[in-house]
């Protein structure tokens, strides 16, 4: 090769060109070879007629049936060689991020080495640093940057990923935690590309792999926007865009007036509740809704109660959702003693009493009191996931400790085996079993539990339909 190239760092590599190739497959060989994305980069090819002539461009389909009948009258295997320089693309312009040096040989097809490296000549230093100097320069260990947790939080343009699987792991993990769903555009060795699976949404996150390694770099990323817009928001965003500081209350006005424009106004959201309540009674026989009114005729409770054909099969445990299939819903102006005591007093009107029934619940005081006043005949029992939290807090000291053979102890199917299990606790800490005992030994445990409580030890699909509708309340 001729010095005056001023070519370093050689790394072999091969890739078999067909004797038919077009210029577009040889760019496409040429780029799947040596692990660049097409759509990110471009590249030049040239190469040499002879030792002290300058390089000929390839740049068409003429260029290239030129250079194939070339190699086919020379089976020289150094005869030849193709000059590769990459272009990363930044904001519509090229930028020389490195060069390869290819060597072709054979007659019926072109068989190419390659060799990965630096033309000093064509690469400015004021230019952005090549991805092929980023690995040579980084020593790969946990301060580099490169992330290797699949549970990554933040994805941002430009950042540096383990590999592929890293990257595939992430977004699935990413999507479930933000609630959307995305479809998978293109994926190969080199790129990962994804879009929203809604057309209308511009979503979207491409990532490849960074130059002759297996790492893989995010080149764009329209990143999923907050859930909850906050005033804060606003001021940075105006003055990121517009150069113009507004104050907190300006912001904060500006928002309700937004929101008041999309969603309208409660007060005339609950105007229409009768108006909803009646067709919900029109188009589904048997359902009852009920409305408690202030004196100067203002909702203040609103209870929907659907019927359904399929409760009069289930079991008559109620965790404030009505287990798999809702029960009912009530809107209250907060939850106290008289918004949850009017409920039960509608709940047990429209379902009643049954066999075997039982009511699981946080140890809200309010629920307590009002299933004392209304439901005295039906057990009231403990999330055991509620209590835990409870024992943790008050007990923190011996809580890692006392987790896994206090959820044995709820658990447990006799008394024997429940009495073993609390002989463990007051070895670890003497101060929880009389905690437990004053709660009440029947409300949380499956060992002393008056009802058949089955598998119902927790109150978590309430607690599941909370987060559903949390975006939509």
């Amino acid at each position: 090769m001729p010095k005056e190239n001023k070519f370093i760092n050689f790394v072999s590599d091969c890739v078999i060109i067909e004797s038919t190739f077009s210029y577009n497959n040889l760019v496409a060989a040429i780029s799947e070879q040596i692990r660049i994305d097409s759509e990110l980069n471009t590249i030049e090819i040239n190469f040499l007629p002879n030792d002290g002539l300058p390089p000929i461009l390839i740049y068409n389909d003429t260029g290239i049936k030129v250079y194939i009948e070339l190699k086919k009258k020379n089976l020289n295997f150094i005869e030849y060689p193709l000059f590769v320089i990459v272009k990363e693309i930044y904001d519509n312009r090229l930028v020389a991020t490195s060069s390869s040096c290819l060597v072709a040989t054979s007659s019926s097809c072109l068989v190419v080495t390659s060799s990965s490296c630096i033309d000093v000549s064509t690469i400015d230093s004021t230019e952005i640093m090549p991805d092929i100097e980023f690995i040579e320069n980084t020593k790969f260990s946990e301060n580099t940057g490169i992330i290797d947790n699949m549970l990554n939080e933040f994805v941002e343009e430009d950042q540096i990923y383990k590999d592929k699987e890293t990257v595939m792991n992430m977004m699935k993990n990413l999507v479930v935690r933000e609630r959307f769903q995305f479809k998978v555009k293109r994926s190969s060795a080199i790129r990962y590309h994804l879009m929203c699976v809604d057309d209308n949404c511009a979503w979207s996150f491409k990532s490849s792999v960074v130059f002759k390694a297996n790492i893989f770099k995010s080149r764009t990323s329209m990143l999923i926007q907050k859930k909850v817009y906050t005033a804060n928001d606003i001021i940075e965003e105006i003055q990121k865009q517009h150069g113009i500081e507004v104050s907190y209350m300006k912001a904060w006005r500006d928002k309700e007036i937004a929101m008041a424009m999309i969603r309208g106004n409660p007060s005339d959201s609950y105007k229409e509740l009768p108006k909803y309540f009646y067709m919900l009674e029109h188009t589904n026989p048997g359902t009852v809704t009920k409305f408690h009114k202030s004196e100067d005729g203002c909702i203040l409770y609103a209870y929907a109660y659907a019927s359904i054909k399929d409760w009069e099969h289930c079991r008559p445990i109620m965790d404030r959702a009505g287990k798999i299939l809702p029960l009912a819903y009530v809107i209250v102006d907060s939850e106290n003693n008289k918004s949850w005591e009017w409920f039960f007093v509608q709940i047990k009107g429209t379902f009643g009493v049954r066999e075997g029934m039982c009511i699981v619940s946080d140890r809200n005081e309010s629920i307590f009191n009002a299933t004392k006043a209304v439901y005295l005949e039906v057990p009231h029992c403990i999330c055991m996931f509620h209590l835990w939290q409870n024992v943790k807090r008050t007990f923190k000291k011996h809580h890692k400790q006392l987790n896994d053979i206090f959820f044995a102890l709820v658990r447990a199917y006799t008394i024997e085996k429940f009495e073993y299990h609390m002989t463990e606790i007051y070895k670890i800490d003497p101060r929880v079993q009389p905690y437990l005992f004053e709660i009440g030994y029947e409300r949380w445990s499956k060992a002393y539990s008056k009802v058949k409580r089955s598998m119902v030890m927790t109150s978590n699909i309430a607690e599941s339909i909370n987060v559903a509708n949390k975006d939509v309340r």
